[in-house]
């Protein structure tokens, strides 16, 4: 080795962390970390058998060490080798394998005692409601607050009632029926169980046990948290009335009456099983539906009312005629205006105007309350003839004369089994009926007769366009229809007779009609 070699060798240095930080008075130059570590210089021995020793002459202190933090070293419990009682730390199973010829099997072994030593070390941070192992007070406080909400800490929770703490709501419900309860079987911990062979059927057995629950017990359980362990999932619900944390009670409304309620449920899901534990008796507030969240079926019907085109009073007056005398208990009964313009709101819904995606209950409801549908002829030719014969001739048309018309063919397309699902039934816009008659006429008549109708429904939106009855419509005509409209509507009567003519004295194919256009 050359001599600058030598002179770099006695310069190397390996860095140790130490709780304090010093510099050597010689040649040799030491690092320092900026946050909390430290090192410590090493005086190495030149040569190829080179060793290092740890240098004791440094005094020299930076003067970062000032802004370092103050930080608490909890050392880790050393791992010896069984064989040789080395430390060895991570790298004892290698050791073990190499050294001293341990198997697999043995290995294994070895790995199960070291577990169950640091278990044994480690006891107090072990969380005693699932089990799960942890290694600080602050990460065993992070997990019960996390996944067991509701005893973060013994005794966090106070009665409503007397104001006894309990570690949690399963305890609070105990405590409740046994000191406050009026009848038998109040405040009562009920424990159920669901399953099917297929997931899906549990779920919707579970589904339906909560929402008649809830609907019978004046009662909506909000999900708190949900944990997972393997295959469970395990999701925690309180009473909505109650505070999330109470760390929120400066933001208590009328809604959130109460800091702790006995109405909770905890629901375990496995492998399409469901478990449930629960409580579904108040305390600690009243019994108030109007102070009630609103399910997902409720806000349905006032969708559906909504895309009806009713106004706010209607709708009201609708859904206590929906609920009836045994739903006072129910939060639809006791809707209000402002509840109504939030859900249009949330879907996005105009009040008072009519949709066009009706279901079929609606618009066999609305066929109902006109009453234009009730004489049908069943043969389609009839229909055909009909309306070539009425339609060519008549220049102004009465609504109800043409609602007939219109009708009867709409009926007869319906016996076809194809589903109207825009259909238009009021008294005042039976053009809708045409346009309904058009789109769905290719697919269950002949060339011939699509023609036809595609003719009488080009000549019927002249009609009503001299006796400006389409600026009432309630909605535009289907994207199928509303090209033929605009471009009919530019022209003149008689114009738009001749194409009309044309296509009754020479049938044509949809296409071609379309080119006519």
């Amino acid at each position: 080795m050359s001599i600058k070699s030598e002179e770099m060798a006695n310069m190397v240095m390996k860095r140790e962390w130490s709780p304090s930080c010093q510099t050597d008075s010689s040649d040799h130059k030491v690092l320092s970390s900026v946050s909390t570590l430290s090192c410590s210089p090493m005086e190495m021995e030149s040569g190829l058998n080179a060793v290092m020793h740890p240098s004791s002459d440094i005094t020299k202190a930076f003067p970062s060490d000032d802004l370092k933090c103050e930080e608490v070293n909890v050392p880790l419990p050393s791992v010896l080798c069984p064989a040789c009682e080395q430390k060895q730390g991570s790298k004892l199973y290698s050791h073990l394998f190499n050294m001293h010829g341990y198997t697999k099997a043995m290995i294994e072994q070895v790995k199960q005692s070291a577990k169950a030593q640091w278990k044994e070390s480690c006891a107090s941070l072990q969380c005693e409601l699932c089990g799960s192992w942890h290694t600080s007070k602050r990460e065993l406080k992070f997990h019960k607050k996390s996944f067991h909400w509701e005893i973060s800490e013994a005794n966090c929770i106070q009665c409503p009632i007397c104001e006894e703490e309990v570690q949690s709501h399963q305890h609070l419900a105990g405590h409740a029926e046994a000191a406050h309860a009026t009848y038998p079987g109040q405040y009562k911990v009920e424990s159920l169980t669901f399953e099917s062979k297929e997931k899906y059927e549990a779920r919707q057995i579970f589904q339906n046990w909560r929402k008649e629950t809830e609907n019978s017990k004046v009662l909506r359980w909000a999900a708190r948290s949900v944990e997972k362990r393997g295959d469970r999932r395990i999701t925690y619900y309180r009473c909505s009335r109650a505070l999330r944390t109470p760390q929120y009670a400066y933001r208590m409304n009328a809604k959130k009456s109460t800091m702790y309620c006995t109405a909770f449920m905890r629901v375990t899901e496995n492998n399409g099983t469901f478990q449930v534990l629960c409580c579904s008796d108040h305390a600690g507030h009243e019994k108030d539906p109007q102070l009630l969240a609103f399910d997902q079926e409720s806000e349905n019907v006032v969708v559906s009312l909504l895309k009806e085109g009713f106004n706010i009073n209607q709708i009201l007056e609708k859904v206590k005629n929906i609920c009836g005398e045994n739903g006072q208990l129910r939060k639809l009964y006791h809707a209000t205006s402002w509840d109504i313009r939030n859900i249009a709101m949330r879907n996005r819904l105009q009040i008072g105007k009519r949709h066009e995606s009706l279901n079929s209950n609606v618009m066999e409801r609305r066929a109902d309350e006109v009453g234009s549908l009730q004489d049908v002829i069943p043969q389609l030719d009839s229909v055909t003839e009909d309306l070539r014969s009425h339609v060519l001739r008549l220049k102004r048309v009465p609504n109800r004369d043409v609602a007939d018309l219109v009708g009867r063919t709409v009926s007869v397309l319906k016996e076809q089994e194809r589903t109207l699902s825009a259909m238009c039934m009021q008294k005042n816009a039976p053009l809708q009926l045409f346009h309904e008659a058009m789109v769905y006429a290719p697919k269950r008549i002949d060339t011939v007769e699509f023609a036809s109708l595609n003719g009488v429904a080009i000549h019927f939106v002249v009609v009503l366009s001299k006796d400006s009855l389409s600026d009432r419509l309630p909605w535009p005509p289907p994207p199928e229809v509303g090209a033929h409209t605009h471009r009919m509507q530019k022209m003149s009567y008689e114009d738009a007779r001749k194409v009309y003519v044309e296509s009754m004295e020479q049938p044509l194919a949809a296409t071609e009609v379309n080119s006519i256009l």
